[in-house]
Parts: C-alpha cells; structure tokens; sequence
C-alpha cells in the first residue's frame, strides 16, 4: 500500500459521502435540492474511491493509473456541478432550473475537453472553486429570503471550510511530509466540512 495516509483518508471521505448519497436516496423525491444533492455526494464519493485506489495501489504511467485519474478528476467535475445545480435552484428558482441544468451541461462538456489535455487535479480544483462559490451565493439568496436556520448556518460553514481545503492542496500544507502529507490533510479537511 502506498501513500497509506491520502488512501486511508481518500477511502473514509468516499465512505462518509457515498453515506450521504444513499441517506438522501432513501428520502422521498419530493425536496427541490434532492437530485442536485444526489448528484453532489455520488461525485464526491466515487472521486474518492478512485482517488484512493490510485493514491494507495496503481503506479504513475501505467493504464490502471491513467484511467482511475480520469475517473476521479471526472467525479470531482459531477460533485462541481451538484454545487452548481444546487446553488442556482437556490438563487433564481425552480423557473430557471432547466436553463441552469443546461448552462452546468455546457460548462461540464468544456471542463471535459480540458481534462482531454492537461488531467491536474489543480484543474478540478479550478472547477468545483466556482461552483462552491454559486452554492454559497444560494444559500445567501436562501438567507434573505427565508431568514437563517441551523442547517444553512452548518452548510455555510462546510463551505466555507471546504474552500480552505483546496488553499491546503495548492500550497502543500503537511502536518508531515511522509506520514500526514498535504493531501490527507486536504481529505480530513473535507470530511470535516461534509460532516
């Protein structure tokens, strides 16, 4: 096993999230932010399975390697658009809804392009900033409209704290340069902001 740290992490953040997507799978249909939420966990989820899988048992260069990344950067992109789809549900309403869903579509296509070229998960990461962005601002527009409760106060600050989560990454924050690298610390980062 290598990378036991981010693979660890990878497979506790798939585990929590892919809990999350079955807990609202088993709800009733009927809450307007359920499919964005669905869309949002089974992204995350299946990011950090293939994630883990390649942190911990693939080597670089190789097939395995190559087509569990692309999983994984693709699987972020679908968590981004949950975000997305959410967020936009949230600022202009259920009238706009098929006009976002085709805008995130649009989007998605061109970030799939991208990942054509250049698959840095630096790349993913300048996608879903965007859409966690829009999620915020939905539930901002949520806030005037309908006044604040707990559960938008606890998105709100699992948003905020999963845009510090990328800042970790980008920058190679380690608690230990071998056994707690930068990238598990990014893990734990989101487990705590999902949570």
């Amino acid at each position: 096993l290598k990378e036991i740290d981010v693979t660890l992490t990878d497979f506790v953040l798939a585990a929590q999230t892919l809990f999350f997507f079955w807990r609202i799978w088993k709800r009733p249909a009927a809450h307007p932010l359920r499919t964005s939420f669905l869309i949002l966990f089974l992204g995350f989820g299946l990011a950090s399975a293939a994630g883990g899988i390649v942190h911990g048992f693939t080597t670089h260069g190789t097939l395995t390697h190559s087509i569990l990344w692309t999983i994984t950067l693709i699987s972020v992109g679908v968590t981004a658009c949950g975000f997305a789809l959410a967020g936009s549900r949230l600022i202009w309403g259920p009238a706009h809804t098929r006009v976002a869903g085709q805008a995130v579509i649009g989007v998605f296509l061109l970030y799939g392009i991208v990942l054509i070229f250049k698959r840095a998960f630096l790349i993913a990461i300048l996608f879903y900033i965007p859409a966690t962005l829009l999620m915020l601002a939905g539930l901002a527009a949520h806030i005037r409209r309908h006044g604040s409760d707990r559960r938008v106060r606890i998105g709100l600050m699992g948003l905020g704290l999963s845009l510090v989560a990328p800042l970790v990454q980008i920058f190679g924050v380690s608690l230990h340069p071998v056994y707690f690298t930068y990238n598990a610390l990014y893990h734990v980062i989101l487990m705590i902001a999902v949570g």
